[in-house]
């Protein structure tokens, strides 16, 4: 597993997830911290999984097979924006499609974001 990480396939969602600035080598050594997961943490179980939200020191990460509102890897790639964050290019979702995706996941706490990320997409169509 710790290879497939490291050296993804070409073509692979590993390497697509590395492409779209995911750097999953960064679970490798939280992964080994936590041997107390509810479940084997290997290739079969990411193949099978859609959806996991794993605890780390570094704070919560999801990785996510499918998004709500938005659909799988490729349509939220096609969704998304680059942003340079502490010198790293990385892609997120636009603004418009994290919107969608909280209206459509339907939680109270995601339709009181909706509500901040409507005013925030207001204001940056005003700038």
């Amino acid at each position: 597993m710790e290879d497939r990480l490291r050296h993804p396939a070409p073509g692979g969602a590993i390497a697509a997830a590395r492409d779209f600035g995911v750097d999953l080598t960064l679970l490798i050594d939280n992964l080994r911290k936590t041997p107390d997961l509810p479940f084997l943490w290997d290739a079969a179980t990411l193949r099978n999984g859609l959806n996991f939200t794993l605890a780390t020191d570094a704070g919560g990460i999801d990785l996510l097979g499918e998004i709500a509102g938005v659909g799988d890897f490729h349509a939220a790639y096609v969704s998304s924006v680059e942003v340079i964050v502490a010198g790293n290019h990385l892609r997120m979702l636009s603004l418009e499609t994290l919107i969608r995706s909280k209206r459509a996941a339907g939680r109270p706490k995601d339709l009181v974001a909706v509500v901040e990320l409507e005013a925030l997409l207001e204001a940056s169509r005003n700038n």
